[in-house]
């Protein structure tokens, strides 16, 4: 089969294709973006629950901590390392 061939094909399959009109093209987009937004929202709420659950029973990253009480160590970080901070090339 030539290349040819092969455009003329093309060309005469793409002319019997029933293409969308316009409104039914947007018919299905809002179908689909409608759907996706249904779908996202129950997927967050479904999250929040799960991340309630989690946090009640304390499992998990959601762990909570008591972070009120101030740090013991006072003491300031310092460099003890020998390096003079130069290199030889």
């Amino acid at each position: 089969m030539s290349l040819k061939k092969y455009f003329q094909d093309v060309k005469s399959e793409l002319k019997r294709v029933t293409w969308p009109s316009f409104d039914e093209v947007n018919r299905a987009a809002g179908a689909v973006l409608g759907l996706f937004l249904i779908v996202g929202i129950y997927v967050a709420v479904i999250d929040w629950i799960m991340i309630l659950i989690w946090k009640v029973f304390h499992l998990g990253p959601y762990k909570t901590f008591n972070t009120t009480t101030p740090s013991t160590s006072t003491t300031p970080l310092t460099n003890t390392g020998s390096s003079t901070g130069t290199s030889t090339p």
